[in-house]
């Protein structure tokens, strides 16, 4: 039974491991479009 809960808690952990990752990525993605947005609208057509 004991391990079991162990198994679960280390999904929880990766899973919160995984979510902080998502969240970087997620600001890194918008740092990038809002750098994108600031270029010639001819660029930002090409990133499309």
């Amino acid at each position: 039974m004991g391990h079991r809960l162990e198994k679960q808690a280390e999904q929880l952990i990766i899973l919160q491991r995984d979510k902080e990752v998502t969240a970087k990525i997620r600001e890194a993605f918008k740092e990038k479009r809002k750098k994108i947005e600031r270029k010639p609208k001819k660029w930002y057509h090409f990133w499309k």
